[in-house]
């Protein structure tokens, strides 16, 4: 599924921009090291190579433990992710944050887990994601420690799972701008639907006459 409102360009733009922002402002606050990987540094032919090349760039920092972090999930602050990493069982080398869709919103891996498994049987970026992860890990007798189950954000309609009033001001500023442009695109539609006699402009033959009492 196309992330977002794929109709409204800048909308669309301007939203992600936004929760990009906002998960790097979560990140800093949590204390932990953290490495943006962009389009820019990404390597490999699909997703699943993306995925694969940049938790190992990390690991070989030595890093003995690595958590992938989406920013479509509006939800995980600093506090979800310090407690999903605080309370990262050390007999468990999967970590999983799911999200209400089936996908995953957080995904982190020991280097021994990493080294067992191969990201390409894995339908990434689909609803069958979180259930991939946990048959395939019960296969390899990996243990998963699961964390807080957060709603993410596909289209439109998805902000409606959210406590407005807990998303930050940015996210919200945008989304009101998105929702003002949908009105928009809506009212033109309705208007180029109606009949060419009704919104046919007048004649040269001057305004329409008017009573006057």
């Amino acid at each position: 599924m196309a992330k977002i409102f794929s109709a409204h360009g800048a909308s669309n733009l301007n939203l992600i921009r936004s929760l990009i922002c906002h998960t790097r402002s979560e990140l800093q606050k949590s204390g932990y090291d953290y490495f943006e990987v962009d389009e820019t540094m990404q390597e490999g032919a699909d997703f699943a190579e993306k995925l694969n090349n940049a938790f190992d760039k990390i690991f070989s920092l030595g890093y003995e433990r690595v958590v992938a972090i989406g920013n479509d999930c509006p939800s995980n602050d600093a506090t979800n992710l310090k407690l999903a990493l605080q309370n990262w069982s050390a007999d468990c080398p999967l970590l999983t944050g799911k999200t209400q869709r089936g996908g995953v919103y957080l995904f982190g891996l020991t280097q021994d887990a990493f080294e067992k498994m191969n990201f390409k049987i894995l339908h990434w970026q689909s609803e069958f994601l979180y259930s991939d992860l946990v048959a395939y890990c019960q296969n390899l007798n990996l243990g998963v420690f699961e964390t807080s189950e957060l709603s993410e954000v596909n289209e439109l309609k998805d902000f409606s799972t959210f406590n407005i009033q807990k998303l930050s001001f940015a996210i919200f500023r945008i989304y009101s701008e998105v929702c003002k442009a949908l009105v928009r695109i809506i009212e033109i539609k309705m208007i180029s639907a109606l009949s060419p006699d009704i919104i046919a402009p007048y004649s040269d033959r001057g305004p329409p006459r008017t009573s006057q009492l």
